[in-house]
């Protein structure tokens, strides 16, 4: 399990942690995912799968250690991937295809890294799905949170030898033993990490601007056209038409805390969202009539910023159900937003300083100079490292 990093100090102060971190001298003062993981870190309990971006970040600062890191959820957290090997796996159909008792029945991907689990009718969202990576060997631990009634795909398995799954009843001690499926991979395979590609046909003829993907559905959005939304809880092999909630110029979706968000350049309420992964959604309104053009999710907080208007920034600290503006440090065109290691970045493509960024959860911002005045197009966290990209200078 992650743990903390040796000398490394912590106090908890109220609802915060004060953490000293011997690799940088400074005294972070944690609330949040952030404080939720290092309280479950000091008391020995499982961590939140909605807490994998604050354990990747604690884990880049050097509070936590990854030595020994659970396998959970690792496609969400970067680095770790690579640190544990990610491969795919050909997992044995006919053994993964058994009814769990009670529960639903899971089967598995052929070729790929996943397996899914179709629950049968459960009244209640007070389910999770826990693993280990070989029968015998270590605890049990939490893959997922929470669950609802329908399919839930468990993505991130390894090259271990086996694989077994059980049901939780959430708090509940020990494991549910009636529900147990266990796999043994029949040949392992590096993973192709975007070399080959095949083309997949969409659900409209559509000017589609924006995909996104989270807690196993991936989600697009588009400009303009019928069915503004498509998903897919294939992987990207096949695509559903989803209604937005009105035939606006949807410029960006994303995904975070069990919530999806997208935002437009148009209409009455030009942010929409949707709380069954993205299967239905709900007008919101934005904080301003501005040309919203990029959305983010990260350390508990949403935030947008616009291509014009007043106040070019927007957030929301209620998982995207109301927002507040904000001021851009210029009255640029910002097209991107991103969050990454306790930071949020935007770039603009024109104006003076190109560039902003925030410490404070995208409460307030600070000007940073650009490299040259190009057009700016995007910009994203990876691996400790900030990229953004332009389409002309």
């Amino acid at each position: 399990m992650v743990r903390l990093r040796e000398s490394v100090s912590c106090e908890r102060v109220g609802d915060n942690w004060l953490v000293l971190c011997d690799r940088d001298g400074v005294v972070h003062n944690l609330t949040g995912p952030a404080a939720i993981v290092i309280d479950c870190v000091t008391t020995g309990q499982p961590i939140p799968p909605d807490c994998d971006a604050a354990v990747a970040t604690l884990v880049d600062t050097g509070i936590l250690t990854a030595a020994g890191w659970s396998r959970r959820k690792v496609l969400a957290a970067g680095g770790a991937a690579a640190a544990i090997g990610m491969v795919t796996l050909t997992l044995p159909t006919a053994a993964m295809a058994a009814s769990v008792s009670s529960f639903g029945t899971v089967t598995a991907t052929a070729g790929s890294n996943q397996v899914t689990i179709d629950w049968n009718a459960v009244a209640s969202t007070s389910y999770q799905v826990v693993y280990k990576p070989t029968i015998g060997a270590g605890d049990y631990v939490t893959f997922f949170g929470s669950v609802a009634a329908g399919p839930v795909v468990v993505t991130g398995l390894t090259n271990a030898t086996e694989y077994s799954f059980k049901v939780q009843i959430v708090g509940s001690s020990p494991l549910t033993e009636s529900a147990v499926v266990t796999a043994t991979p029949t040949a392992t395979t590096i993973t192709d990490l975007g070399a080959t590609w095949s083309a997949v046909a969409a659900t409209e003829a559509n000017p589609w601007r924006s995909v996104a993907y989270g807690n196993g559905v991936w989600v697009a959005v588009a400009f303009s056209g019928t069915n503004q939304v498509m998903r897919s809880i294939d992987n990207g092999a096949t695509w559903s038409a989803v209604a937005a909630t009105a035939a606006n110029d949807w410029n960006s979706v994303a995904y975070g805390n069990g919530v999806w968000v997208a935002v437009a350049s148009s209409g009455t309420n030009r942010v929409m969202r949707s709380i069954d992964n993205g299967a239905t959604w709900s007008a919101v309104a934005a904080a301003a009539a501005n040309n919203w053009f990029s959305v983010a999710y990260g350390n508990g907080v949403w935030v947008a910023v616009a291509f014009s208007g007043d106040n070019r920034v927007m957030r929301s600290i209620d998982n995207g159900a109301t927002w507040s503006a904000v001021a851009a440090t210029e009255a640029n065109p910002w097209i991107s937003v991103a969050y990454g290691n306790g930071v949020w970045v935007a770039v603009a493509n024109s104006g003076a300083n190109q560039v902003m960024r925030s410490i404070d959860n995208g409460a307030t911002w600070s000007a940073v100079a650009a490299t040259a005045a190009n057009n700016w197009i995007s910009v994203a966290y990876g691996n400790g490292v900030w990229v953004a990209v332009a389409n002309s200078g």
